[in-house]
């Protein structure tokens, strides 16, 4: 855990296979959905201690909040149900079950309706988070294989970030696609930044497409940021606006041992970069160095290199290099967290 406002490193909670994080912090507690085959990790906001590991449906991915059954909500990939959990108690209070497909990211509008993608259906549900129930299901074509998501809950929107290269905005009501647009291959995050009306889909093959939200309707490119091959997991900082993405560098796979071939190549170099946000719409400060540094610093000077090595991801704050119209720094370290150049 990172204070992004002082750049400290807080804590790390220990856990594998981690795939999303939701905190409510009205009982103190974050929840981790983890594929260890298959739990919801509860810990301690304030000491990151481990209370409990719920068990749930097999390769839980997407994990969120529901404000209005103040419930967490998971989604199994595996199992194909959701699982809906008390956060107070920590214990599970019902599952959608049967899904029948690959579920993947999902958003909540808060008002009694979760949205979530079937990646290899082509589709979006649309469920009942009181009732526990499938309440309608969209086809999202020309949209192929979904995967990020998020919403804007004023205006009834959902942003779906499509692995085929395109992201696609959906009426919330009446599940009609309002939009598609073309992003990158690979997507696997979506945020938006209702303050500044923004949306990013961060995507694997180097790319961060962001769009300006001009109306309900209309959106329009703000720039495509060149990012590094991978760097498709995000998450943004809606008090400054500014994306932050992590990325691995891999060595050669190994040689398969008693013919089965491993699942992928070992580590070599582990980034965590961020872009300053400088797009032209809501310029937030861009004098702070990534998400380790809370004052003015060279983001290639020694002093920053050092205090970047101190971050939770063992990890570095940059980019790869990018057009001259972004602010983004970038360094490299080894798994170890030792400055690399």
């Amino acid at each position: 855990m990172l204070d992004l406002d002082s750049g400290a490193l807080i804590g790390k909670i220990p856990g594998k296979s981690v795939h999303g994080i939701a905190v409510v912090k009205e009982f103190g507690r974050g929840f981790i959905s983890c594929s260890d085959p298959g739990s919801i990790v509860i810990f301690d906001l304030k000491t990151l201690a481990v209370i409990d590991r719920v068990p749930v449906g097999d390769d839980p991915n997407v994990i969120l909040f529901d404000r209005k059954t103040r419930h967490i909500f998971t989604a199994d990939r595996g199992s194909k149900r959701v699982t809906a959990l008390d956060p107070k108690t920590g214990k599970v209070v019902g599952t959608i079950e049967g899904l029948g497909g690959k579920t993947e990211h999902a958003a909540s509008d808060d008002a009694g309706n979760i949205f979530i993608n079937m990646q290899d259906l082509n589709t979006m549900l649309k469920l009942d988070s009181q009732n526990l129930k499938v309440l309608e299901t969209w086809p999202m074509a020309p949209c192929q294989q979904p995967s990020s998501m998020d919403i804007d809950r004023a205006h009834h929107r959902v942003f779906v970030g499509c692995r085929s290269g395109v992201m696609a905005v959906v009426d919330a009501n009446s599940g009609k696609i309002v939009t598609t647009q073309p992003i990158g291959r690979g997507g696997d995050a979506t945020e938006f930044d209702p303050d500044r009306g923004l949306v990013y889909f961060s995507c694997g093959d180097g790319t961060m497409a962001v769009f300006h939200e001009d109306s309900p309707d209309k959106y329009s490119l703000v720039e495509t940021v060149k990012t590094q091959t991978g760097a498709r997991t995000m998450a943004v900082d809606r008090k400054i606006g500014r994306a932050f993405l992590s990325v691995s560098e891999f060595g050669p796979r190994p040689d398969a041992t008693g013919g089965i071939s491993p699942a992928r190549a070992p580590m070599v170099h582990r980034q965590f970069f961020s872009d300053r946000g400088r797009s032209g719409i809501n310029q937030p400060p861009a004098s702070r160095f990534a998400s380790t540094l809370a004052q003015p610093l060279n983001p290639r000077s020694k002093e920053a290199a050092t205090r970047c090595s101190r971050s939770p991801m063992a990890s570095c704050s940059g980019a790869p290099p990018a057009p001259a119209s972004r602010d983004i720094a970038f360094h490299r370290c080894s798994p170890a967290g030792e400055i690399l150049e």
